[in-house]
């Protein structure tokens, strides 16, 4: 593999764009990038983009497994974009986060007996996932608060259901595995004095 950057600065402009060019014996030829502005305004508030790709090779169960492995396979290669802004403070530093990703040869499991549920890995889907990340954090006198909400939705496009059976026709459906649609987390400290200190963490997802 061969990797290389540029990183551009003047005045209050940020410019960073990178590539990674990889050659594999089984996957064959790879390419990602990074391309990430950002603009820094009175020193308080960074306004920032970023622009990225990758890619997932399969695990050895997908490629080998005797009975549902698939030599064949392809990495699953995704497309990653953010923008947001950032504001500094002497006491408090906020930051809001747009995102977007796209994945495109996905790796599902296909049944291709019913009566059995025996089949094979494939890649055969397209998915997409979007949100809004948040962060505040606060730091003055003997407190110390950090908090940060997550918003996320997915959807997955495909011929076939989440348990790989065949559909009459494409479907766009939700698709959220272990993620959750909305998370919170705050953790709190208050410093009492030099040797003792309280904190809390409160989490909710749903």
């Amino acid at each position: 593999s061969a990797y290389s950057s540029v990183v551009f600065n003047k005045n209050n402009l940020n410019v960073e764009a990178g590539g990674r060019w990889n050659d594999h014996s089984a996957y064959g030829n790879n390419f990602t990038y990074t391309f990430n502005p950002s603009y820094l305004i009175n020193r308080k508030i960074k306004v920032f983009a970023n622009a990225s790709s990758a890619y997932k090779i399969p695990s050895l169960y997908q490629l080998y497994d005797p009975f549902a492995g698939n030599e064949e396979l392809e990495p699953e290669e995704s497309e990653i974009f953010e923008g947001g802004a950032e504001m500094f403070g002497r006491k408090i530093r906020v930051r809001v986060t747009g995102f977007y990703r796209k994945t495109d040869n996905a790796i599902q499991y296909i049944t291709i007996n019913p009566a059995t549920f025996d089949g094979d890995y494939y890649n055969i889907n397209s998915q997409k996932n979007y949100g809004v990340e948040s962060e505040f954090h606060y730091q003055a006198n003997k407190w110390n608060v950090h908090a940060n909400y997550t918003f996320t939705k997915g959807e997955i496009s495909s011929s076939y259901t989440e348990s790989g059976m065949l559909l009459s026709k494409d479907t766009t459906y939700n698709n959220l595995y272990r993620v959750p649609e909305n998370a919170v987390n705050v953790f709190a400290i208050y410093n009492l004095n030099q040797k003792l200190s309280f904190s809390g963490l409160i989490k909710y997802v749903r």
